[in-house]
């Protein structure tokens, strides 16, 4: 028996650590990972460890395919401010071209930020448990040579979640910080004040789209709001925004 759980920790070790360069390469040529839960089993360690990666993958797509990445409608006002720059009328539209307070807009990146950054603790408690579902897998007896594969889904899923959730929220801060910049900048009172914004300011980081006047207005009263942020103050912010990942 202990011979049997030698060899079965042998064959965890070389599914987990390829270390020759013919497994590298092949391992390179595989297709996208993609994760389904199997038959869980009479373990309570490696089941723990097979529903953590099923949890983690489901909430990684869920989180890529939940994100809005917010751009800024431009037009000429044909004015120019105290100092001669010539002032713009701007706007914040999702991809649709649906106006948005931006204040919602700020405290959706805020919460793509937060929703982002557990994901990313949760990879590194898998991690973790990759080690504890490696020592278990000898208790599954025979069953252990068609569940080994399933150990390097866990660092797999690690790999996946991480890389694209840094990148998205790097790139919610960059967007957002360059939203706010342009709040601040603004000189625009009355009702439309958060919807149509009134500077001389071209903001840096984000997509830019330039629009006649027009077509500008054509869409300026279609405007998604939220009555719970309606009073937030933009600086609130900061501390989510100001630093990288």
């Amino acid at each position: 028996m202990k011979f049997f759980k030698i060899v079965i920790l042998l064959i965890a070790c070389m599914i987990l650590f390829p270390f020759n360069s013919y497994a590298e390469k092949k391992q390179k040529e595989k297709k996208p990972f993609k994760w389904e839960l199997p038959k869980l089993t009479l373990n309570e360690d490696f089941n723990r460890y097979l529903l953590t990666c099923d949890t983690l993958y489901s909430r990684v797509q869920s989180y890529n395919d939940s994100i809005i990445y917010y751009k800024v409608e431009q037009a000429p006002t044909g004015e120019v401010d105290d100092t001669g720059k010539p002032l713009y009328k701007y706007k914040v539209v999702d991809n649709a071209g649906n106006t948005y307070n931006t204040l919602r807009a700020l405290s959706q990146y805020a919460d793509f930020i937060f929703a982002g950054t557990n994901i990313l603790l949760d990879c590194a408690n898998l991690s973790l448990m990759t080690a504890t579902a490696t020592i278990a897998l000898p208790s599954l007896g025979f069953d252990a040579f068609s569940y080994g594969k399933y150990l390097k889904s866990g660092p797999q899923i690690v790999s996946l979640g991480g890389k694209e959730i840094k990148e998205i929220i790097s790139s919610c801060k960059t967007q957002a910080r360059a939203i706010q910049a342009l709040k601040k900048s603004s000189t625009n009172t009355g009702d439309n004040k958060d919807v149509v914004m009134i500077s001389s300011q071209v903001p840096d980081g984000i997509e830019i789209i330039e629009r006649t006047n027009e077509e500008f207005d054509a869409t300026a009263a279609i405007i998604i709001s939220d009555d719970d942020i309606k009073n937030a103050d933009a600086n609130s912010f900061d501390d989510i925004f100001k630093s990288d990942i």
